[in-house]
């Protein structure tokens, strides 16, 4: 390799996959859609390295029962890394050994997939320069009860780590698909405690995260559609005065701030919008609307998964990689929108498309 090439290896962004749970199926769906994205069909040239923070052994299991050609190397956490490595694999001593244990939730492998983010979160606060230093997140599956299990039962999942560790506002719940772009004014969070919790800058701020979204996806005068809360929107308050109160004022101001947003709309019918035939526009479906903003979360998340599916990319806006700095950088999570399947881990019957998907939303994102 000439010194033209080895350069051109080494400016090529660093995407941090993190394993998620070693039982689960995350092992197998990173193998298989990184061996599509670096060893299959593009001969080890990538246009981006891959970090996979996790356990070796589950990610060598994994590739060898699909009899995948992906190679890697292998550093540990805190160490040096190949610069020119399209792929390593980074784990800790210290992380418990879980291997051989049945499919399930185990406070160990819990504890592994856990340090596992937590890694990957330190890769992306690293100075630009280090060879280890990330530009995106992709997420694999983890056991919110392992998590439990392993005493971290205070993050109800990735959204609320990242945004902890990486974000100077709320972190935002994002959903990409071919159908459905949307985002949550809530995450994850009891029923019982959504319009309590629900604010209009809440809103706004979602709203505008993803609006931005939208446009780093080239949709240049994205149209928003926020959901009310109440059914038909309240009812101009016979069915509750959150609507009128909290998510009108938030539809002012992102008009005032010069973002196209409708609402509150009732979300029984707002949803039909993202079925109608492709415009061709480079929105979202051929309807009014290019990103739905959802007040809570199964709100939100039946319709992406009812149309999208395991299409659908699960992102999280608000992050950057050095919180509080004059030269913070944005940084990108992307998730699949499945589970760790543990009913069919280590059975070589896992669909990658999702994490796949993911993937190249990370690529996309971080540019």
């Amino acid at each position: 390799m000439d010194q033209t090439q080895n350069n051109e290896r080494r400016r090529r962004p660093v995407l941090a996959v993190s394993m998620g749970d070693p039982l689960g199926i995350g092992p197998e769906v990173i193998a298989k859609a990184l061996n599509e994205r670096i060893a299959g069909g593009h001969g080890g040239e990538a246009g981006f390295r891959a970090h996979i923070y996790g356990c070796e052994w589950a990610l060598r299991e994994a590739a060898e029962r699909a009899g995948l050609p992906l190679r890697w190397e292998t550093a540990r956490v805190g160490g040096s890394v190949d610069a020119n490595a399209a792929c390593v694999v980074i784990e800790d001593n210290s992380w418990p050994d879980c291997r051989g244990l049945a499919a399930g939730n185990h406070a160990v492998s819990g504890e592994v997939s856990f340090a596992s983010v937590l890694a990957a979160i330190e890769a992306c606060k690293l100075d630009a320069g280090d060879a280890r230093a990330a530009r995106a997140i992709c997420t694999g599956p983890i056991s919110k009860k392992a998590w439990q299990l392993a005493g971290h039962g205070r993050y109800p999942g990735h959204t609320e780590l990242l945004g902890e560790r990486l974000g100077e506002d709320d972190a935002v719940m994002f959903f990409l698909g071919p159908r459905i772009k949307l985002v949550l004014a809530t995450v994850h969070i009891p029923l019982s405690r959504v319009a309590s919790t629900l604010s209009t800058a809440g809103i706004v701020h979602a709203a505008t995260l993803g609006w931005k979204a939208c446009r780093d996806l080239g949709i240049s005068l994205p149209r928003v559609a926020v959901c009310g809360l109440n059914p038909h929107a309240g009812e101009d308050g016979l069915l509750g005065e959150e609507d009128k109160a909290i998510i009108a004022p938030a539809v002012a101001l992102l008009r005032a701030k010069g973002i196209d947003a409708h609402g509150p709309l009732s979300a029984d019918s707002l949803f039909l919008d993202a079925v109608k035939p492709a415009s061709g526009s480079g929105g979202t479906g051929g309807g009014r609307f290019d990103l739905f903003v959802a007040m809570y979360h199964d709100q939100g998340l039946i319709p992406v998964k009812l149309l999208d599916r395991d299409a659908s990319v699960n992102i999280t806006l608000g992050l950057c990689g050095r919180p509080g700095a004059i030269d913070r950088r944005d940084i990108v999570r992307t998730s699949p929108a499945h589970g760790t399947a543990f009913d069919i881990a280590g059975q070589n019957k896992a669909d990658a498309a999702s994490m796949l998907s993911a993937i190249d939303a990370a690529i996309r994102l971080m540019g």
